[in-house]
C-alpha cells in the first residue's frame, strides 16, 4: 500500500466559493489547505450535469455512455468497476462517508397500477 488518499467531494459548490481558487467571501481555510498539500483541479469538468450520472463517472472511472447512469433513478450496475474495488484489492481500506444517492428511484406515477 502507498500513500494515503482522501477523495472528497462537495455538493453544488462554485469554483469562486473556495480561498485556494481565488474566491473571497468564503473562509475554507481547512480545504485551502488540503489543495496546497495535494491536487486540486482548476480546468474539471463533469461528464453531466446530473447528479447520479456524474457520481458514476467518478466512481468508476467510465463515460456516462459505458456505465449507462444516463439520469437521476438509473442503478449503476453492481458489476461496474470502481476506485473503491481497486484501492481495496491494492490493500486499502476505503469508506464512503455522506451523501451518495446511488440508489434507483421510480416515479410513483410508474408504480400505479390500476384496479378493474
Amino acid at each position: 500500500m502507498g500513500r494515503k488518499i482522501l477523495f472528497f467531494t462537495t455538493d453544488q459548490q462554485r469554483y469562486d466559493g473556495l480561498g485556494c481558487n481565488g474566491g473571497l467571501v468564503a473562509r475554507t481555510p481547512n480545504i485551502d489547505n488540503l489543495a496546497t498539500g495535494g491536487i486540486n483541479y482548476r480546468r474539471a469538468h463533469p461528464q453531466s450535469v446530473v447528479c447520479m450520472p456524474s457520481r458514476s463517472t467518478m466512481v468508476t472511472g467510465q463515460h456516462v455512455a459505458t456505465h449507462g447512469v444516463w439520469m437521476n433513478g438509473v442503478p449503476l450496475p453492481v458489476d461496474a468497476p470502481s476506485v473503491a474495488r481497486t484501492l481495496h484489492d491494492a490493500g486499502y481500506k476505503t469508506a464512503l462517508i455522506g451523501k451518495a444517492h446511488f440508489e434507483p428511484f421510480m416515479d410513483p406515477f410508474l408504480r400505479y397500477t390500476e384496479n378493474k
